[in-house]
Formats: structure tokens, sequence, C-alpha cells
């Protein structure tokens, strides 16, 4: 079904085709392979060991998304289904800000697999705070939390706050509407790891979201969706904006330069991008930041000195 025809339906009916995708997934995960993964898995976490993300998803049910596109290749990510949302749902009906606009929805109502399992995803990790040793060793340079949805309750935010925990050298940057569910589940006890940034995303377009107090110490940076035809009125160019051109593989500005990059992160729509693209080319190609270069170019007589150092 289409973002519009799922929004249209009745909760009851929403719940029927979520509970179906759920289903799903779940055969697909009792498969004899994903047994003997599982297996595998419950035997190595009995013995003291760490699992990794395979076992993890044998045992769980609970998928990464591991072929991101776009902005996002390279980029392991864990999220859930936004349909499966009543904070997203309510926002998509109302036709506010960026998520009368939501790229995701689209995603997760066009792919059959992608949208089974983020609804499994989503079940289990708004059901229950997950053992910390039931949590993988991730083996990525970054996470991405929350591609496709966000958070229900303070449950799914203390397994992200403990995905980052247990993995202590990986950034891990969730982006979230609900910055609640972090404050609830800190307040309980689920402190915020060092590695772990929260990116609040302003629901509006062209306007910053206006923090809470109460959220301050917990957000780390705020991201704003901006339209073309605000930065034409304002008299602003590609160099306002500082998020959408890049590869966030290459930027980091969101993960590993989070604590050195500006507060504010700011993206042009997509609809907008593709058509700054298409007729204005130029630096809309790849919309760099004069003022603020998040990862250095690699100087080339560093790289020789490196290969040196191992007789390459």
């Amino acid at each position: 079904m289409k973002k519009e025809e799922i929004l249209s339906i009745t909760d009851e009916q929403r719940s029927e085709i979520i509970s179906r995708a759920i289903e799903a997934r779940h055969i697909r995960n009792t498969r004899p392979e994903e047994i003997r993964t599982a297996t595998r898995a419950a035997e190595k976490i009995a013995a003291g060991q760490r699992i990794t993300v395979e076992e993890f998803e044998a045992l769980t049910g609970i998928m990464f998304s591991h072929n991101m596109t776009g902005k996002m290749l390279d980029i392991l990510s864990l999220s859930t289904n936004c349909f499966c949302n009543p904070c997203c749902i309510a926002r998509m009906r109302a036709g506010v800000g960026i998520c009368a606009e939501c790229f995701a929805a689209g995603i997760e109502s066009q792919y059959t697999g992608v949208f089974e399992n983020t609804a499994y995803n989503a079940k289990v990790l708004s059901g229950s705070v997950l053992p910390l040793e039931v949590l993988p060793i991730i083996d990525a340079d970054e996470l991405r939390i929350e591609s496709f949805g966000d958070t229900a309750n303070w449950k799914q935010a203390a397994n992200y706050l403990n995905m980052a925990r247990v993995n202590p050298i990986l950034p891990v940057t969730a982006w979230t509407k609900n910055p609640g569910h972090y404050a609830e589940a800190i307040k309980r006890g689920y402190s915020k790891p060092d590695n772990f940034t929260l990116i609040f995303s302003s629901l509006e377009l062209n306007t910053p979201a206006d923090i809470k107090p109460e959220y301050t110490p917990i957000i780390d940076k705020r991201f704003t969706v901006y339209t073309l035809e605000w930065l034409d009125n304002n008299g602003l160019d590609h160099r306002f904006i500082n998020c959408g051109g890049r590869s966030c593989k290459n930027c980091q500005r969101c993960y590993k330069n989070a604590k050195t990059t500006k507060f504010d992160v700011r993206e042009l729509l997509k609809k907008d991008a593709d058509k700054a693209r298409k007729t204005r080319g130029g630096q809309w190609e790849t919309w760099t930041d004069d003022e603020e270069a998040a990862t250095p170019e690699a100087k080339p007589e560093d790289v020789q000195r490196i290969l040196a150092m191992f007789g390459k």
C-alpha cells in the first residue's frame, strides 16, 4: 500500500497490516538457518561471550539496515516503522511540517521487507529493555538510530542508549522529535554514554525547534529542514546548508565529529535538493559549507608516510 492509503485507513485496519508484517518477519526468523545462528548466539551469551550483529538478528528478530542508499550509503542503521508509532502517525495525518513530507514513510510503504523488519523492530524495541548481554558488538564505523521512525516510549530510548553503552568506541547518533522518551529513560537510570549523540529534529520546515530547558542537557544538535523558496526569500545560498549534498560517511558532522561541529544542522528539503541540482548546478551539487569543514581532506604526504611505516 502507498503511504497515503495507509494514513487514510482506520487504526484497526492499520494494526492488521502491521500484525501481518510482524508475523511475516517472525516466520522468516524461524527458518532453520536462523535457528542455528540463534542457538550459537544463546550458547555464547550463556558462556559470557558477546555476540555479533548477525547472531543478534537471528536471536531477537531485530534487523539492522545494512544497505542504506543515497547520502546514507555505507551507514549502518537501526530503525523502527513510523506507521507503528502513534506520534508519527498523528504528525503525518496532521500534515504539519517535515512529517507531511515524510520520506521514510514512502520507503517503508514501497518495500515489503523494510516494512516487515522495521515493524518487528518497533514491537521488540519498544516492548522491553533488552538485557545488556544480549546486545551485539557492532563492527561498523558508526551507527545511525532511526532512519525510518522514532521512539515510541522510554524503553525504546533505553535500548538505544544501551546499544551505545556496550559499544563504547562506536559513534552512535539518534534523531528524534520525542526527546522526552530519552529524558525519561535517563531519569530511570539509563545514562547517556559519551559516544551517543542525540539530535533534536525540528518539526516545522524553515524553523529551528525550541528546546525545552529540561531537554537542553541531553540534546547535542538540532536538525532543521529548509525549502529552496525560503532560502531565496532570505537571500541565502548553498553556504547556509551544511547537510544534504555530502555523503554522511564522508562528512561525519553528526557522528565522529559531532562534538566539534556546530550545533545546528541544516538540510535542504529532498525534492528541492533535486531541483537545485538540476536547475542551478555549480556548488549546489555538493553544498559545501565554507565556514566549516566537517572532515578535513587527507594530505598526500601523510598518506605516503603511513604507508611507508609498513613498507607499502
